[in-house]
């Protein structure tokens, strides 16, 4: 289990991300920006596994096509699944293909209830899953889990959407970049 993210007060979340909005604006390098995402949110959200994950325009989701749905990504803390096998990145299932395809955040307290979870990591027990939104449409999600029931608050969920809004600015500029 990961050490506890510091309680931060409202005017040290801004400046985190300010920080975060100048930080990952300065790369060109998705893999860059997408590592230096989860960072952060490590100093304002406490998780045991998180993923940045975003979306390959060319393959349609749901789609079985030969290409993986994902095409680029950051993880930290999740079992070590072959990418080519895992059912999230070659198809879009599971909560993080749920939150690409609808644009809708998703909070699951207890992740067995929830009809859209596919497991990545043994231990989880909640997650939390925010859109990354350009121009209108769903480009990646960003993805939380805790090996602790309920986990996540409406607080959370907040700040994982500044922390999505920010990216999201980056991230394209990345992928046009490539």
């Amino acid at each position: 289990m990961m050490p506890p993210a510091p309680t931060l007060s409202p005017e040290a979340k801004y400046r985190l991300l300010l920080k975060l909005s100048q930080e990952i604006g300065r790369s060109l390098d998705l893999q860059e920006v997408l590592g230096f995402l989860l960072e952060s949110v490590r100093t304002a959200v406490e998780f045991d596994a998180a993923g940045v994950f975003v979306l390959n325009r060319r393959v349609p989701l749901g789609q079985e096509t030969g290409g993986r749905l994902i095409a680029g990504m950051a993880a930290v803390g999740f079992d070590d699944t072959p990418r080519d096998e895992d059912p999230m990145l070659r198809r879009g299932e599971g909560i993080i293909g749920h939150v690409i395809a609808t644009g809708e955040t998703v909070i699951a307290p207890d992740v067995q209830l929830n009809p859209y979870y596919v497991q990545g990591k043994r231990s989880t027990r909640s997650e939390i899953a925010v859109p990354i939104v350009s121009a209108g449409d769903v480009i990646g999600a960003l993805n939380l889990e805790s090996d602790t029931l309920d986990a996540f608050s409406d607080a959370d969920v907040e700040y994982l959407e500044f922390f999505a809004v920010a990216a999201a600015i980056s991230i394209e500029k990345a992928v046009l970049h490539r």
